[in-house]
């Protein structure tokens, strides 16, 4: 599993929608020379009030945003390229690329499935994630990687909220190249 070496952030929830409660997320962030981008989301607040789908045999799905979701959006520093992983509680998981802001949208193929971790406790939810960069095309070895991380969190009654470091627009959108604040390497 991950080890908390790296910096941590903050998400904050977008405030054109409603914090299902009192929740914080954290994330630990680190990519080494390996070219290995490792992640650990915690959710910290009242698990209860929250639908968290129930961990199972990890596999590719498509769609995941529209449930409890975590985000990663890795791009290249000066261009329009980037990637979207998302990584549900279930471990379940999607990597897409992008040719630019919301076009092209394409599932990347031929790679290895990310290492999702799950810890659940009363008022805490961790998802450790492993995921090789290297295997994608799109994100090189030597490139400048900057980096977006997002969270979806579905309440109880089914409604979302949308985490991120930043939020950029009036509504939710974690595309945005504003929201790309962490430069990797």
């Amino acid at each position: 599993m991950f080890t908390a070496a790296g910096p941590t952030v903050d998400l904050i929830c977008h405030p054109a929608v409603a914090s299902p409660g009192s929740l914080s997320i954290r994330v630990d962030y680190a990519c080494a020379a390996d070219n290995i981008l490792r992640l650990r989301y915690s959710l910290h607040g009242a698990l209860s009030r929250l639908l968290v789908p129930e961990v199972r045999a990890a596999e590719r799905t498509a769609e995941l945003w529209r449930h409890t979701c975590f985000e990663a959006f890795v791009g290249i520093a000066g261009t329009p390229v980037y990637c979207e992983f998302n990584f549900a509680p279930s471990r379940q998981w999607a990597v897409y690329r992008f040719a630019s802001y919301r076009a092209g949208m394409d599932p990347v193929g031929g790679i290895p499935a990310p290492t999702i971790g799950v810890r659940r406790e009363l008022e805490r939810l961790e998802i450790d994630v492993t995921c090789p960069l290297a295997e994608i095309s799109e994100l090189p070895g030597d490139a400048r990687l900057k980096l977006a991380l997002a969270a979806v969190i579905e309440s109880e009654d089914g409604t979302l909220s949308y985490w991120a470091l930043r939020h950029p627009r009036a509504e939710p959108d974690f595309h945005h190249s504003d929201s790309f604040a962490i430069s990797l390497r």
